[in-house]
């Protein structure tokens, strides 16, 4: 794995965290939630994602 690679692992992981964090703490909505997950998935296309 690059360091490139890693990084953009380490930052969908962790937005993937705060995004459950916010939805358990009702900020935002499960539509919201699976939106922005979505999003997120599409841009850092993630490699461990099936795993976590």
């Amino acid at each position: 794995m690059t360091k490139n690679e890693f990084d953009s692992e380490y930052n969908y992981q962790e937005i993937k965290r705060v995004l459950k964090l916010m939805l358990n703490e009702k900020l935002i909505s499960k539509d919201e939630y699976n939106e922005l997950y979505s999003l997120e998935k599409q841009k850092y296309n993630p490699i461990f994602d099936i795993i976590t």
